[in-house]
């Protein structure tokens, strides 16, 4: 998963205290939380921004994910494209801008 440290170079300050975290799936449909891609009904990844208590985290989901993937190869790939959908996201930003050879 290289995702998240190739884009700490351009991205490196505004992702200091940035937590990668990984759940095995979403949370239950009606708690409302905003998922990524935003296009999909089973999201692959959500963000949460920071608290008082601990810094903004990007979120996995470990299922959906190995679900929709057909190599490990392909689970690489994805993973790396969710990872810049979560922090395009984190950073108010489109997944070009945090990444221009992101599909």
């Amino acid at each position: 998963m290289d995702g998240l440290a190739r884009l700490t170079g351009p991205w490196g300050e505004q992702l200091r205290g940035v937590e990668l975290v990984v759940e095995e799936v979403p949370p239950d449909p009606a708690t409302e939380v905003r998922g990524v891609p935003p296009d999909e009904d089973v999201p692959l990844g959500r963000t949460e921004p920071a608290t008082r208590r601990r810094g903004a985290r990007l979120v996995l989901y470990r299922r959906p994910i190995e679900a929709r993937a057909r190599s490990v190869r392909s689970r690489a790939d994805l993973i790396d494209e969710v990872v810049v959908w979560l922090v395009a996201d984190l950073l108010g930003l489109s997944p070009d801008e945090v990444d221009p050879d992101t599909p």
